[in-house]
Formats: C-alpha cells, sequence, structure tokens
C-alpha cells in the first residue's frame, strides 16, 4: 500500500482559487520540504466552498485518505470528496462535518472504530466512504476535494495523503512500474534510517500563529498570539487600505498606545540560536 500523493508518483493538482503567496495549492504535493509544510491556505476574501482537484498516476483502490485540515490558526471543519474514473463522473464518496484538527475518511471493509488505518491521529476525526460507492473509490482516477466549511477562517489544508493500492482495473506492467518505482523509494528510505540521524523538527512557538513559517522577529499580540513582524505589518497595512484601525488579526480590538504588539525578545534569541545551530539544514531556508 503507497500513499499515491508521493511526488514519485507524479500526481497532478490543480485549485481555480487564487491563494495566499506561498501558499498555493502545489504546496500538497511538492517535493520540498518547506514548501510541503506550509500547505494551501486561498485567499483572504475567498469563503468557502474551494474545490480541488487531483489526478493519480493510475487508477487508484483507495484505502484511506487523510486530510489534515488545519494550518496556523486557519481551520477547516466540513470536507466532501468525490471522486471519478474512466466511466464514472465526479460522484460524492464521503463527507463529514467536526471539530478536530484534520480528518480520515476510509474504506469500512477494510477499517472500524476499533481497527483504525495505520498510523492514525487522535487528534483526527475517523469517517467512512458511502458503501454504495464502492466502484468510485476501488476505482479512482481522480478525486475532487472540496472545503465547505471553515472555523471563521479561509479555506485551507495542512497536508493529504490518499493511501492505497493500483486498481484492478490497472494493466500488470502499470502495476509493476508502480511497485517498483515505491520499493525502491522505500529501499532507499530503509538504507538512509541505518545512518544516526537526528529527527529536525520546527519547535511550534518559533511559528508564526497566523503564517504558520518559522518567525525572524516575533510579536506578541495583545490576544497572545505571536507573529513576524513582517506579517504584522502587511495586515495593518491591509486594515489601513480598507480604512481601518489598525487591529489584533485574531480578536478584532484596535491597537492603542497600551494594547499593542511587542517585541518578544527572549523568544527571539531563542529562534536566533536555533538558526544558528541549524543553518546547514535545507528546511531551514
Amino acid at each position: 500500500m503507497f500513499n499515491f500523493l508521493d511526488t514519485k508518483l507524479t500526481p497532478k493538482i490543480t485549485c481555480k482559487f487564487p491563494t495566499m503567496d506561498n501558499y498555493e495549492v502545489d504546496n500538497l504535493i511538492s517535493e520540498n520540504y518547506v514548501n510541503r509544510m506550509r500547505g494551501f491556505i486561498a485567499y483572504s476574501a475567498i469563503k468557502p466552498p474551494v474545490d480541488m482537484e487531483i489526478e493519480f498516476i493510475c487508477p487508484v483502490n483507495i484505502h484511506y485518505i487523510i486530510l489534515n485540515t488545519t494550518v496556523g490558526s486557519q481551520k477547516c471543519s466540513g470536507i466532501e470528496i468525490f471522486a471519478k474514473n474512466s466511466k464514472i463522473n465526479f460522484t460524492s464518496i464521503c463527507r463529514a462535518v467536526y471539530n478536530n484538527q484534520g480528518v480520515v475518511f476510509c474504506n469500512s471493509r477494510k477499517y472500524s472504530g476499533a481497527k483504525l488505518p495505520p498510523n492514525f491521529n487522535s487528534n483526527f476525526h475517523l469517517a467512512f466512504f458511502k458503501s454504495n460507492t464502492f466502484k468510485c473509490f476501488l476505482n479512482a482516477s481522480a478525486i475532487r476535494i472540496v472545503i465547505f466549511r471553515t472555523e471563521k477562517s479561509v479555506p485551507c489544508l495542512g497536508s493529504v495523503e490518499v493511501w492505497g493500492t493500483t486498481s484492478t482495473s490497472c494493466s500488470v506492467i502499470t502495476t509493476q512500474t508502480v511497485n517498483r518505482i515505491m520499493e525502491k523509494l522505500i529501499t532507499n528510505s530503509n538504507s538512509t534510517s541505518n545512518v544516526k540521524v537526528d529527527e529536525f523538527k520546527i519547535p511550534e512557538d518559533f511559528k508564526d500563529d497566523l503564517t504558520y513559517e518559522i518567525m525572524s522577529i516575533p510579536m506578541t499580540l495583545p490576544s497572545g498570539k505571536t507573529v513576524d513582524q513582517n506579517t504584522l505589518e502587511k495586515h495593518i497595512n491591509n486594515e489601513i487600505s480598507f480604512g481601518r484601525k489598525a487591529c489584533d488579526p485574531f480578536t478584532g480590538i484596535k491597537f492603542t498606545d497600551k494594547i499593542k504588539p511587542v517585541l518578544n525578545m527572549a523568544l527571539k534569541s531563542r529562534i536566533d540560536m536555533f538558526l544558528l545551530q541549524n543553518s546547514h539544514r535545507e528546511e531551514i531556508f
């Protein structure tokens, strides 16, 4: 079983809606670690529903789909997925409304509440494919993800994974090709794992609460949230362009001489030290 959104399997993704700079939909399948970790965020004026389409290298027997629907302070709470193949147009195979960090949709013939999908995140909502649409999810050439509800934020997706096997409709050559590509990837991964390497992870408090990127000049807001100075300046300029006074982007409370953002020097010192110690890592840049 493989993740068919692995870059080695050359998936294609499209979205007709404008996005925030550096948060394009291509990030979801990017080979670049930093871009992939950013995820997708629609432009600030966009409201749901927002949809995107993903085309696979070949028809897929989908076992389960993992969607992280939280990016920083942005959060989605309503997702519907459609699937299609050469004989059936896009048909809804699953839909859920939830309050979790993300959602996992799966085939009820393979998984249940007692038998969860591999590496199931307990912070995610568990839902199942519609049983009467098995002809779609057992032989899907493409899927359409629709974000139809958010938690007072813009539509976003932190990550998407589609796990399954090649469909029985695939030729032997196609199946062998996919297996060969992924087995080579697994072999390389295993050989690399024999070398002792510390797992690299950017501390959560080093990340901008709005953009989820590592900060250079952290500014703590009256709400208690922290954003980079560049993010704050963009927000203030945007408010001014609409004739509004500068405010906290999380609460809407106007800034005053007493209620205003402050430079978090202690956090800045920690971030500077972290960047200095990890300047050799590509993930930082």
